[in-house]
């Protein structure tokens, strides 16, 4: 899994900021410099007492305002 620019970073709302120990993370598949398209993969961001895993990075996204539909 490669982010190489803040543009590529990954998102998501819920509490699995705080409790979840896997996600599943959609991104473009490249193998050998050719996409592949999109593919889910599962990836460990905590251990097993809930320690970021190395070289996982959270940061909050604040948000101005919500408008409801």
């Amino acid at each position: 899994m490669n982010t190489p620019t803040t543009l590529a970073q990954k998102y998501w709302i819920t509490n699995g900021a705080v409790h979840a120990k896997h996600v599943v993370v959609f991104a473009q598949l490249h193998v050998g410099g050719r996409n592949e398209g999109i593919h889910g993969v599962l990836v460990r961001i905590r251990d097993d007492d809930l320690k970021t895993m190395p070289q996982v990075k959270f940061g909050r996204v604040y948000f101005v305002g919500f408008r409801a539909l």
